[in-house]
């Protein structure tokens, strides 16, 4: 699909995406995730020049562009951590597809590639159930909310 040149020139335009918006990259990590402390984002390097590494990055690019949930708001349960943890991941991956558009690095067979990706993990939180983890999935949003939390 793409070749390391491609690569290459697609993640620098997603770096400069993030370091414009004031988040860096950081190379040092086993998974990817948003570190809200340091306006950073880290991912694993081993699988830097991959379509999934670059679907991975640009979700997370999608999470420094969510708005603050609406559920938020309402008393804190196992239900609405869940349907938090549902909402936030599906808005970072749909804002992840914006972001590879507005780079022109959404190519048709990059957006498939992305689209299954974004299917595959979401649909991943849904067949958790109601599994005690989403309170510790749900934390992280609730720490960036300026929403005062009522539960």
């Amino acid at each position: 699909m793409y070749n390391i040149i491609d690569f290459k020139i697609a993640l620098g335009r997603i770096e400069m995406y993030l370091t414009s918006r004031g988040y860096s990259v950081e190379y040092d990590s086993n998974t990817y995730y948003v570190d809200t402390n340091s306006d950073s984002i880290h991912a694993p390097k081993q699988y830097m020049y991959t379509e999934k590494s670059l679907c991975a990055l640009l979700h997370e690019a999608g999470h420094t562009q969510c708005p603050n949930s609406e559920l938020l708001s309402i008393y804190r349960h196992a239900k609405s951590d869940q349907a938090l943890v549902i909402e936030q991941e599906y808005l970072a991956w749909s804002k992840g597809l914006d972001i590879a558009r507005e780079l022109n690095i959404a190519t048709p067979a990059f957006t498939r590639v992305y689209k299954c990706e974004w299917i595959r993990h979401w649909s991943s939180y849904i067949n958790i159930g109601m599994d005690p983890a989403f309170k510790i999935m749900a934390q992280p949003y609730r720490d960036a909310s300026r929403v005062i939390n009522l539960g």
